[in-house]
């Protein structure tokens, strides 16, 4: 049987470093940029949550969401600060 004590995460979003390199040329007027960046090490990176619960912008968030972000009064909270409160 199959039950709730069956449930694990599987995989770590947390990337082991994060990168970039950004330089800018210029010739005879011309001019080149490059921007890369990149992140290594993580395995998972669930992009569908970060759009849903919108977690960077603070903007249209769920109820739930919203009412359970960590504040000094409920540092137990489900979902980390609120960018917008």
């Amino acid at each position: 049987m199959i039950n709730a004590a069956d449930k694990t995460f599987i995989g770590d979003p947390n990337p082991d470093f994060i990168y970039g390199l950004n330089s800018v040329t210029s010739w005879k007027g011309f001019e080149l940029t490059v921007f890369i960046q990149g992140s290594q090490g993580n395995d998972i990176f669930n992009l569908n949550r970060v759009a849903a619960l919108d977690l960077g912008m603070g903007l249209n968030l769920p109820r739930e969401v919203f009412e359970s972000h960590w504040t000094p009064e409920n540092p137990n909270a489900k979902y980390p600060a609120s960018p917008v409160r």
